[in-house]
């Protein structure tokens, strides 16, 4: 994730109002940093320099800044102030290390219309899809929406942008009855992870038949669903 101090502007408005990092960002003041922890009790983001030098991100207790991520085709940004800022010795040299205040408020852009319902844990999510020339393949559904879905596969080969893909959704949940769908979408986005087998694919769903958009509602409704119950547990 990308950090960099607040500007005069944002100092003044008290927040970055930028979803994406602004010209002078980028230009030099960001610095991209890895996230290391979250602790919702003491309600703190801890961050690590990518790689130990010299020349590592420099913040003072009580500055604030902005921060950027990209996830899964959104743009998330906040703003927090720095708690701690401490240099770790390392055999290459120091790393830096911040704390942050965790935020209040994300501001998040979609590429898709709609919102992105995640599949939170605890469900049985299974996805097959069929490519052209490729046969099925078994794939790791990651988030639906009524625009498209996210997916994860391993060892998949290149995949022409626009492909038409016919997608099998299957959704069990514990007490809940099972989902099952067949929809037909075309290949937005394909990306690979760095060093790793696993395909990131993003579709976007064709024009849907009616009893299609009545499962799929279904589908996200009962995400959203889990979602809020996991939720009220945690809080």
């Amino acid at each position: 994730m990308g950090v960099c101090p607040m500007c005069r502007e944002g100092r003044a408005r008290g927040r970055c109002a930028r979803v994406k990092p602004c010209a002078k960002a980028v230009a030099g003041n960001m610095r991209f940093l890895r996230l290391m922890n979250v602790d919702k009790f003491s309600a703190q983001v801890r961050l690590e320099d990518g790689a130990s030098g010299a020349n590592g991100f420099s913040a003072n207790t009580g500055e604030p800044v902005a921060v950027f991520v990209q996830l899964d085709g959104r743009s998330i940004s906040f703003s927090s102030v720095v708690q701690q800022a401490q240099s770790l010795p390392t055999g290459s040299g120091p790393r830096s290390q911040l704390t942050l205040l965790a935020p209040r408020v994300m501001h998040v852009t979609e590429r898709r219309e709609y919102v992105r319902i995640g599949v939170p844990s605890g469900i049985d999510a299974r996805c097959t899809i069929r490519l052209p020339g490729l046969g099925h393949v078994s794939c790791g559904l990651s988030d639906l929406s009524f625009t498209g879905m996210g997916l994860e596969a391993d060892h998949m080969p290149d995949v022409p942008t626009h492909a038409e893909i016919r997608v099998a959704i299957w959704l069990e949940s514990d007490g809940g009855s099972p989902l099952e769908g067949q929809f037909t979408a075309h290949l937005a986005r394909m990306s690979r992870r760095e060093q790793a087998s696993t395909v990131l694919l993003g579709l976007r769903w064709t024009p849907l038949t009616g009893p299609q958009d009545r499962r799929l509602s279904l589908m996200i409704r009962q995400l959203e669903r889990i979602q809020m119950a996991k939720c009220r547990l945690l809080s």
